[in-house]
């Protein structure tokens, strides 16, 4: 069965685990961000103490990748947690807007990002 798309399976030794914001684990297809353990993950950032505390919690390094797993362990990356848009309290995905403006054969490339707004908190500005 194709995967297109798909980073594929966690690696031998590595613990995945698709979180939502409040560290519990999502069901498949539902996004979340990606947290991964195990030897061949990172032990930390060279002398940034604060750092490695906000990236590694419990043992789980928070990736700040925003994805989905389907049924059978396949995690599909969809962008970065914080280039998410809060726009009237729903979250908007550059990536998203991205891809449905590139597949307009009139545009070359677009870059989605956030624009603060009064009413709506931010706004996408493509």
């Amino acid at each position: 069965m194709s995967r297109i798309g798909s980073t594929g399976k966690a690696f031998f030794h590595t613990d995945v685990r698709i979180v939502d914001k409040h560290g519990a684990d999502c069901e498949p297809g539902v996004p979340g961000e990606v947290l991964a353990r195990g030897r061949r993950i990172m032990a930390g950032y060279w002398n940034r103490p604060a750092a490695n505390a906000e990236a590694i919690i419990d043992g789980w390094l928070h990736t700040g990748d925003l994805a989905v797993q389907d049924a059978d362990g396949f995690i599909y990356i969809q962008d970065r947690i914080k280039d998410m848009i809060i726009s009237g309290g729903e979250n908007v995905y550059p990536a998203e807007i991205e891809d449905v403006l590139l597949s307009h054969p009139g545009i070359a490339d677009v870059a989605v990002v956030a624009m603060p707004s009064a009413r709506w908190g931010e706004s996408p500005l493509p």
